[in-house]
């Protein structure tokens, strides 16, 4: 909703910084020499936004050491978003009612997994479990070789196989 979200111009100072991408989550580089002065204006918590150094994203989300993500990556509190004036002045879009990349941690993010087929076994209930370990099912439901750079588990789906497939 329109009235949920944080313009970024609030934040951060003119010239500060490069912007990588804006929405549910934001990224931003420093200008050169204004590494601190990024820091500085976002860094912590500001209102419905929290902001961290790459290197200190929590652990969980499990991309903070990729050189692709910014120097200072940003998390919307869910149903928030980040948004520059600028971008949204020239934008012709509807406003944004829905979105993906919150926190995943947040339990209104959680998701109903369904499965059904000859390998899964019936009538099986699992606990909470995060999206990643869906990837690792998948593979050994079509019977092809795991993949090490993944970051699921394929312990944790295995309870809902049949029991010739565990």
């Amino acid at each position: 909703p329109p009235d949920r979200t944080v313009f970024i111009e609030a934040l951060l100072p003119a010239g500060v910084a490069e912007v990588v991408h804006l929405g549910s989550q934001a990224g931003f580089n420093p200008r050169p020499g204004q590494a601190a002065a990024l820091e500085s204006a976002l860094l912590g918590r500001r209102g419905h936004v929290e902001c961290w150094r790459r290197e200190d994203l929590p652990e969980r989300w499990a991309f903070g050491k990729h050189r692709r993500v910014p120097a200072v990556y940003c998390q919307a509190d869910t149903g928030w978003r980040i948004e520059s004036r600028e971008r949204k002045a020239r934008s012709k879009a509807p406003p944004h009612l829905g979105a993906h990349g919150f926190d995943p941690a947040d339990p209104r993010m959680q998701a109903l997994f369904l499965a059904d087929g000859p390998d899964i076994a019936d009538a099986t209930t699992l606990p909470v479990f995060d999206n990643v370990h869906v990837h690792p099912l998948l593979l050994e439901l079509l019977e092809l070789p795991a993949m090490p750079q993944t970051n699921g588990d394929p312990a944790v789906l295995r309870p809902a196989l049949s029991a010739g497939k565990r």
